[in-house]
């Protein structure tokens, strides 16, 4: 099937990849469907192709990748995302709503919870100072930007008082 290049404009104001579409519509519908759609989207077509911002499908489901920088970014943001909830998880465990919650309890006069408190207030200390090193560490070119699974590998257990 032969298109003229406004009737694969018009596919192209609708499907992302006009070619792959009518291949695919051929092989599976026929040609009447190729045909039906292009005069469902002809009127819109016309309507739209000369306004100053007008864009194809392609053109507007197009997502550049992301530049290094931002990949980074958006890294370490899952990253601290999983440190997180691996603390406010843990703090959960024992009913406590977060890390926050947990920690509250420093000082408590109830002495478990004070015991609780104190655990977890130090082993916050330790998951963020070790992760802390592991970000400066990558900003240092000494090691590559591990995953989120090796930094939640890497960080120290946690244990409840007894």
């Amino acid at each position: 099937m032969e298109l003229s290049i406004e009737n694969k404009a018009i596919l192209a104001h609708v499907v992302v990849d006009p070619d792959a579409w009518v291949e695919h519509a051929l092989e599976t519908v026929g040609e009447s469907a190729v045909i039906q759609k292009i005069e469902k989207y002809r009127d819109d077509y016309l309507a739209k192709k000369d306004l100053p911002d007008y864009q194809t499908r392609a053109e507007k489901e197009f997502v550049p990748e992301p530049t290094e920088e931002e990949a980074v970014l958006a890294q370490q943001a899952k990253i601290t995302v999983a440190i997180q909830n691996l603390l406010d998880t843990t703090a959960q465990q024992r009913d406590y709503d977060d890390i926050f919650t947990l920690i509250s309890y420093v000082d408590d006069p109830d002495y478990i919870f004070d015991a609780e408190g104190l655990a977890a207030k130090l082993w916050r200390s330790a998951v963020w100072t070790i992760a802390r090193q592991i970000k400066a560490d990558v900003i240092a070119g000494t090691r590559p930007m591990p995953t989120v699974e090796e930094v939640l590998g890497e960080m120290p257990a946690f244990t409840w008082p007894e």
